[in-house]
């Protein structure tokens, strides 16, 4: 049995509804929810892709119990986002890739302490230690867990974290 930490978007539609079902279905396909962090708002990294404003996202970390290996969960996840409405658009913007919005995203941020890199898995998530987004929730629930790369801690990195985008604890209800 392996424990992942997975993230959670979504910035179109019903946000939280999406990330609710996107627990639901996981857990159906043998992702077992161990844990899960608050749930935040927070601003996109590029507020408007092809001329259309990207709305605020809901975002959280779930930490999970899987036996599926790290290949099979990408490929469930993946499943989940497209069974969710997700179709992949991005754009490249001042050098960088940025996504259109979406339903769902789902990342695999850590599983266990392995490091796989592959042109189509990465794992910890490359740069999930960047994104204030991925960091406040993970560190709400794993703050002593290190990244297997970097060797500092979730609080850690929260800490060194610069990035200037608002994230903010979301109001249910």
């Amino acid at each position: 049995m392996s424990f992942v930490y997975l993230s959670l978007g979504s910035n179109l539609g019903d946000r939280f509804a999406l990330i609710e079902r996107s627990k639901e279905l996981l857990n159906s396909k043998g992702v077992v929810l161990s844990q899960e962090s608050s749930v935040y708002e927070t601003e996109p990294v590029c507020p408007i892709v092809d001329d259309q404003k990207q709305p605020w996202f809901l975002n959280q970390v779930v930490k999970v119990k899987t036996n599926l290996y790290p290949r099979e969960l990408l490929r469930v996840t993946q499943q989940i986002e497209q069974e969710l409405g997700r179709i992949v658009k991005s754009k490249i913007i001042d050098g960088k890739l940025h996504y259109a919005p979406r339903p769902i995203d789902l990342d695999i941020l850590l599983y266990d302490q392995l490091v796989i890199r592959k042109r189509d898995l990465e794992i910890p998530h490359p740069r999930f230690h960047q994104r204030r987004y991925d960091l406040m929730p993970l560190a709400e629930i794993a703050p002593g867990v290190k990244h297997p790369v970097l060797g500092k801690t979730m609080l850690d990195l929260l800490s060194e974290c610069f990035n200037p985008g608002i994230v903010k604890l979301y109001e249910i209800g």
